[in-house]
């Protein structure tokens, strides 16, 4: 068996979920809503998780057959090395910690991790505090997602893109730093093709309609508004 394309679309059914979404709230945005679909496949096709293991009831023993994506949330005390090996060629990972421990227990042994989505609070800020197994998996991730935001000084920003050479998509809340930052964070990552701004609600999207944030862009999915503030020249 020949191995499979690296663009995967997304499944026929969720397409339509998305259009239907925009359509019900606003008709006259689905031609733009289809642009952005094209654009951003990818990028939410890796939002799509077969498998979800919650601490502390997870069936570790059924852990080898996951190969790609899993969600791992309710990090606490729990000794997580046994996950970790049982799925160690994961390289899509939805996580919820709990602790900042938990977060460095279960990225050092993700040595395949190419897509992460935590929140701020799980992520150490500090690049000192960081391991030579940290560093290497940070340094391959090639889309960041940060939800549940902290406001955080313009410089631990810059230090965090530092530390991901690699990211062609960065997407975080609306209180990530001022646009003109998130540009900034833009020219650290020199091959970043989308910066994504997330507002939860709906209802907060819809307030700055309008505005100069939301850019050319809103796609909707799952139960977030997804709006592109800045799609890089050669990503289009």
């Amino acid at each position: 068996m020949g191995n499979p394309p690296a663009v995967m679309p997304l499944p026929p059914e969720l397409e339509l979920q998305i259009v239907k979404t925009l359509a019900l709230a606003c008709p006259s945005e689905i031609p733009r809503l289809v642009l952005v679909a094209r654009r951003f496949h990818v990028w939410l096709q890796g939002l799509l998780y077969r498998t979800i293991v919650n601490d502390p009831e997870c069936d570790i023993e059924g852990l080898p057959v996951l190969n790609r994506d899993v969600a791992i949330s309710m990090v606490g005390a729990r000794d997580w090395g046994p996950v970790v090996a049982a799925c160690p060629a994961v390289r899509n990972v939805y996580l919820g910690c709990n602790t900042v421990a938990g977060y460095r227990a279960l990225l050092a042994g993700l040595a395949h991790l190419e897509q992460l989505h935590c929140g701020s609070f799980d992520l150490p800020w500090d690049a000192n505090t960081h391991t030579h197994a940290h560093t290497h998996v940070l340094g391959a991730l090639t889309h960041l997602e940060l939800f549940d935001r902290r406001t955080v000084p313009p410089a631990e920003t810059r230090v965090l893109a530092r530390m991901c050479p690699r990211l062609t998509h960065l997407a975080v809340n609306d209180h990530f730093p001022e646009l003109s930052e998130c540009e900034a964070i833009s020219k650290t990552c020199p091959v970043l093709e989308a910066l994504v701004l997330i507002w939860p609600m709906e209802s907060e999207a819809e307030e700055l309609e309008g505005g100069d944030l939301l850019g050319e862009d809103v796609a909707v999915g799952r139960a977030d508004v997804r709006a592109v503030v800045a799609l890089l020249p050669h990503a289009c």
